[in-house]
């Protein structure tokens, strides 16, 4: 299990990370080798991308089966990440 450093100073376990990227560009990324609609991108949620890391084995939780992604995204300054509760 993977540790992160919390506010109160503390090392503690965690399993996940959940990103909350305010996503400049959508077009950086392709779904099932396309570059057609950004909107199919799983996980986005209006500007914001918010996947949910398993931090043992990198994969995105609730990902679709099926769905291939190639991502690169730039990402603005205000991007926040926090252990899902």
């Amino acid at each position: 299990m993977h540790k992160i450093t919390v506010t109160i100073k503390r090392d503690v376990p965690v399993k996940y990370l959940r990103a909350v990227c305010g996503v400049r560009y959508w077009e950086g990324a392709s779904v099932n080798g396309s570059d057609g609609d950004q909107g199919s991108i799983p996980m986005r949620s209006g500007d914001e991308w918010c996947p949910v890391i398993d931090l043992d084995d990198g994969t995105i939780l609730d990902w679709p089966e099926g769905i291939t992604a190639d991502i690169d995204y730039k990402v603005s300054d205000m991007d926040d990440n926090e252990v899902p509760k």
